[in-house]
């Protein structure tokens, strides 16, 4: 019950983000196995383990952002999703980990990498890539609120694990970071096995929340495409600040510069936790943006103005703001109406988000010839410039905003309302008739969306399974309901309903 009553009568809370984590299944693994995930996606560049190259780093990242290119038109066209099968998450996992420890034996943390390691990495970036966007959809398959809390939860797990491997020896930190990919694809089986009976009726999903924003889908795009605009900006500004640190890998030190930069997951998770910018919240999008604007800046301050060893601060608010990007990415994603036209959007702006990087390099490298870095800084500037207004601009104009904020409850309920308890009567009454007919609990979490007209494939959707075993639970629901079409399923559905409400107290039924 994600949406439980913590205030007077009459308004709804939303309880902290602290305890909304103990209403989830599987909270701990998720938190982790996404903390390992995340880490995934850095593990190649990590200081500690090598002295990272600007060549490197831009081969990896084109590949990565084709890889989610790909992606996207996997989630857009593909019938068969096959991420949903665990042998497949796990056997790209396991590919991913021997490709990282390919790159390292075959050289490629060295000054001159062979064309065979830089291959390796492209392709560990691709796979890294494609664990994200499996774990994304996981955690776009549960209520919003749950989705977006584990996220939160897994940033100070990425700075624990990080500076963990900041303290290794490189020897140690490269074993350790090469089975970051297939750690995080077992606790993403253990997440989704200590999922338990949890109804589709018992949090208020993404779809009503694009609905309570008043948005035509048109409109939801045009949306998304202003944030895919403003993290590509903000993707070439990355591109810079982080070119700033490499020149001074050996004056700084390795484990220096990996603390420094796992200290903003830090700051950024506690930060959301703090400020509670959690799916139905009032301005949640513009709490993102607004401290997105803030760390931008700090970071271009301390950058500039901090010499010796606090220059290596600037990287704090650098990587917050980087981490509240990625949350912002994944929050605005949350407008689409089914969990693949989620994953479709997130993975083009994720893309528009890291090829910022490569096209960076690509024109500077390009123009430097010619106009020295006059080009690098006008780009620079231009990208933050583009980017910092679009962020006033939705400010400004919450209209344009993916996720509008919800109502408050003076604007969404009449006076006198008294609090709806059909969600939790209906949790109730499933459970009941599952009892009743003998159903699985996968089942008995099928059941309300055949009630309500769903087909195999909106089912598929709703619950992240394949359609072959959607369509399995419902052969098997006609089965021990003995009915033998949709029709008969929702009479059937109404009789017993009505049946259990005749046997309720009166005061129960009109509260």
């Amino acid at each position: 019950m994600l949406f439980a009553s913590t205030g007077t009568q009459g308004e709804r809370s939303t309880p902290a983000v602290a305890e909304q984590l103990k209403l989830i299944p599987g909270a701990a693994p998720g938190a982790v196995g996404l903390a390992l995930c995340l880490c995934s996606l850095e593990a190649h560049r990590f200081p500690v383990v090598q002295q990272v190259s600007s060549e490197s780093s831009t081969l990896s990242t084109t590949v990565a952002v084709l890889a989610l290119v790909a992606l996207a038109l996997y989630y857009r066209f593909a019938r068969t999703k096959v991420l949903r099968k665990p042998s497949v998450v796990t056997a790209v996992a396991t590919a991913g980990t021997l490709c990282l420890y390919a790159y390292y034996a075959l050289g490629g943390t060295e000054g001159d990498a062979p064309f065979a390691a830089k291959a390796t990495l492209g392709l560990f970036s691709a796979i890294s890539a494609t664990i994200a966007a499996a774990w994304v959809e996981n955690l776009y398959g549960k209520s919003p609120i749950a989705a977006a809390c584990l996220f939160i939860a897994a940033l100070p797990l990425v700075f624990c694990l990080q500076s963990l491997v900041g303290l290794l020896t490189p020897s140690v930190a490269k074993g350790t970071s090469a089975l970051f990919p297939f750690m995080s694809a077992v606790f993403l089986m253990l997440f989704r096995k200590s999922d338990r009976f949890s109804l589709p009726l018992s949090g208020r999903s993404a779809s009503d929340l694009l609905e309570r924003s008043g948005k035509t889908p048109a409109q939801t795009r045009k949306a998304l495409m202003i944030v895919g605009v403003a993290v590509f900006c903000f993707g070439v500004f990355f591109s810079k600040m982080h070119a700033g640190w490499l020149p001074s890998q050996t004056s700084w030190g390795a484990t220096s510069i990996q603390i420094a930069s796992a200290s903003g997951a830090l700051v950024a998770g506690g930060i959301l936790a703090l400020v509670d910018p959690l799916p139905g919240k009032r301005n949640g999008v513009l709490v993102c943006e607004s401290l997105i604007l803030v760390f931008v800046l700090l970071s271009i301050y301390l950058s500039t103005f901090t010499t010796g060893s606090f220059a290596i601060l600037y990287l704090v608010p650098l990587n917050t703001s980087q981490k509240v990007m990625l949350y912002l990415l994944f929050y605005a994603c949350l407008a689409a109406p089914r969990v693949s036209a989620r994953m479709t959007a997130f993975c083009l702006l994720f893309a528009s988000f890291r090829a910022g990087y490569p096209l960076f390099h690509a024109v500077t490298d390009a123009a430097e010839p010619l106009y020295g870095t006059v080009v690098e800084d006008l780009l620079f500037i231009v990208a933050l410039a583009v980017a910092v207004g679009l962020l006033v601009l939705v400010m400004a104009v919450p209209s344009l905003l993916p996720v509008q904020h919800a109502a408050s409850p003076e604007e969404e309920r009449p006076e006198n309302a008294q609090d709806d308890p059909v969600p939790y009567k209906e949790i109730a009454f499933y459970f009941l008739f599952g009892q009743k007919y003998g159903l699985t609990q996968r089942e008995v979490e099928v059941l309300p969306l055949l009630a309500a007209g769903r087909n195999a494939k909106a089912v598929a959707d709703e619950l992240y399974v394949t359609q072959a075993t959607a369509k399995t639970h419902l052969r098997n629901i006609y089965a021990k309901l003995d009915v033998h079409t949709q029709k008969d399923l929702v009479e059937l559905v109404d009789r017993e309903r009505r049946s259990l409400l005749e046997q309720l107290p009166s005061w129960y039924v009109k509260r």
